[in-house]
């Protein structure tokens, strides 16, 4: 999260905002570090609480873009949620990533390289997805598609 910071931090426009919501995890102290950083731009809103299932939509459906700054996963169902709700997301070019994230989908960028995650901003800024086409994406790559077919490959 420190890097998001940062790289929107970097973002010109008074216009534009960052809302990180959710209960940090990690380190002791985090949520604390978290508050000092955020706190350092008044374009950055940090709810860093415990976000119930009911609660989740009001985010999605607030949000013109959907940010995973991860730096090590493996998969992440934030990024399924993302696209049924129509969201685009920007994530690193790692794990399954560049597999579920495309032009019409959101942005990748090199999560080693120093802006990356700055530079998938920007062109997340100036990018126009079509909510249809990412909500027609996420049901084409759901369970009720997958599913039979991932039998039918063991099979």
């Amino acid at each position: 999260l420190e890097d998001l910071f940062t790289a929107f931090g970097k973002l010109r426009g008074d216009d534009l905002r960052l809302i990180v919501a959710g209960k940090p995890f990690g380190k002791v102290d985090y949520e604390i570090e978290l508050k000092q950083i955020a706190e350092a731009d008044s374009r950055v809103k940090l709810i860093p609480e415990f976000v119930p299932d009911d609660s989740l939509q009001v985010y999605f459906n607030a949000c013109d873009a959907f940010v995973l700054p991860y730096k090590d996963i493996t998969t992440s169902g934030a990024l399924a949620l993302a696209h049924s709700f129509g969201i685009p997301v920007i994530a690193p070019a790692i794990a399954s990533f560049p597999e579920l994230i495309g032009e019409k989908t959101g942005v990748l960028y090199a999560a080693r390289m120093g802006n990356g995650l700055h530079s998938a901003l920007e062109t997340a800024r100036g990018g126009r997805w079509n909510k249809q086409e990412i909500l027609e994406y996420s049901r084409s790559v759901g369970w009720e598609k997958l599913g039979p077919a991932l039998c039918a490959l063991y099979e």
